[in-house]
């Protein structure tokens, strides 16, 4: 009996795994099709990127310009600050042990010399006795040795070592009476206690802080002045100070001193003296602003304000050469309402961005949209 289906299962199973190992075989070659497509579209879309930004980068960048040049200034100059305590000192104790006086408090005044307070000063008082009478005997001994010298009786080294012994004990009397001097505590300047930081009983090292003097009879503003001021500034020229907290009154000042070197920003500290009235009374750490009138009508480099970049502290001006906006930093002195003068960074002539610093970055392509 025959069997068709045994005889042909073989050739079945043959063709069914020819048949995968090609749809494999397509899959992968789709799968490859697919990646290359995807790579295809990642390059143009890079073109497409750089050709934007290339065409970005070429694109000009459209500004407002102004022109820095010389600007006859005759408004007064103005400074502010702080007003400061002619006298502001701390008042430290320099000998140790307890406080047995207590003489003036906070709030109190005092004049030069005024005893504050006393330290206990026993072992102090015998010292200087002692150094005292080491002293006098001292200037015994020498007496003795000079008329024993000229009987012939001592020799002239034995009198030189009695002299010797007369400056060492002067030596030694002047450090201790300096020693009991350093407990009591005076005032080394007139004015008026704003702070005191002892109490009676209290044991104090040297160093200790007891009293913060204070006297605001003459007051000081420290203001800076930039270098296109600065010779204007000379001891005994008139200021006109004006403070926030009183408003339309005038005070007369007086310049006292001009320092001698800029500091980093180029800026040179000047100090004014202000008597301090007795029907207003002003008050150390005031905010105040010195008015210097002009002498003379000078001519400064100026720029129009806009076209500073950042703060006062750190100025920067966009200088356009050959259509492109670099960035520079500048040194500014005095400002007006529309205009800063310009001390270091600019020449006469130069182009700076007045609007669209927004939009730009150092080296950056412009076009003026002014002429």
């Amino acid at each position: 009996m025959s069997t068709p289906n045994n005889t042909h299962a073989p050739a079945n199973g043959m063709k069914t795994k020819k048949t995968m190992k090609n749809s494999l075989w397509i899959a992968g070659i789709g799968v490859l099709l697919t990646l290359g497509a995807f790579k295809l579209n990642d390059n143009k879309q890079e073109m497409k990127a750089e050709a934007a930004l290339s065409e970005r980068v070429s694109e000009s960048i459209p500004v407002n310009l102004g022109t820095a040049g010389m600007t006859t200034l005759k408004e007064d100059y103005s400074a502010s600050g702080t007003l400061e305590a002619a006298v502001d000192i701390s008042i430290a104790s320099e000998t140790q042990g307890t406080i047995t006086r207590l003489l003036h408090k906070k709030g109190e005044q005092v004049r030069q010399g005024e005893l504050l307070a006393q330290v206990e000063n026993g072992a102090q008082q015998a010292e200087v006795l002692a150094m005292r009478n080491q002293k006098d005997k001292a200037d015994a001994d020498l007496v003795r040795a000079r008329n024993m010298a000229a009987g012939g009786a001592m020799t002239q080294q034995q009198v030189e070592q009695a002299v010797l012994a007369v400056k060492n004990a002067e030596a030694q009397l002047m450090s201790a009476e300096d020693r009991l001097r350093k407990t009591s505590i005076k005032a080394p300047v007139g004015g008026y206690i704003d702070e005191d930081m002892v109490q009676l009983g209290s044991y104090i090292n040297a160093g200790t802080e007891l009293f913060q003097l204070v006297d605001i009879t003459t007051l000081k503003l420290n203001v800076q002045v930039p270098e296109s001021r600065v010779l204007d500034m000379h001891p005994g020229k008139a200021v006109d100070i004006t403070l926030k907290v009183l408003p339309g009154t005038t005070f007369n000042g007086t310049v006292s001193s001009v320092s001698l070197k800029a500091n980093e920003a180029l800026k040179y500290n000047v100090e004014i003296e202000l008597k301090n009235p007795k029907d207003s009374p002003l008050k150390a750490g005031m905010y105040a602003v010195a008015s210097f009138k002009e002498e003379s009508a000078k001519e400064f480099l100026t720029v129009d304000r806009r076209a500073l970049v950042g703060s006062v502290k750190a100025p920067q001006v966009y200088v356009v050469q050959d259509s492109i906006a670099r960035l520079r930093e500048v040194v500014i002195g005095q400002l007006t309402p529309d205009k800063m003068v310009i001390e270091q960074g600019l020449e006469p002539g130069d182009r700076v961005v007045l609007s669209g610093q927004i939009n730009l970055v150092d080296s950056t392509k412009v076009s003026a949209i002014n002429h």
